[in-house]
């Protein structure tokens, strides 16, 4: 430790033990408040938006699969109906018997 932090921890020292205990709280109770602050800043809401950000991301991918799933699902309807419709326009010979 340099001079410099040793005579700041002294400091620091001499501060707290001339202090009444409602201010040494206060001050624990301040730098308590800082740091959750700061790690709510770097570290918590980097991580929520994250975890919000993949879940939109899993919901949009899902959408375009059903999407997709749909799609192929219409287009094979459409390509049976397409094949009934040319069976019934298809001109068919009547057999009349013998004649």
């Amino acid at each position: 430790m340099s001079d410099d932090q040793k005579a700041t921890v002294a400091r620091a020292v001499e501060w707290l033990t001339g202090q009444s205990f409602n201010n040494v709280l206060l001050a624990l109770l301040l730098l308590a408040f800082g740091w959750l602050s700061y790690y709510a800043l770097q570290v918590g809401i980097p991580q929520h938006l994250k975890s919000i950000q993949d879940g939109y991301e899993r919901v949009n991918q899902q959408n375009t699969d059903a999407h997709k799933s749909n799609a192929e699902a219409f287009k094979a309807a459409i390509d049976r109906d397409a094949k009934v419709i040319d069976e019934l326009l298809k001109p068919r010979t009547v057999a009349t018997g013998p004649q």
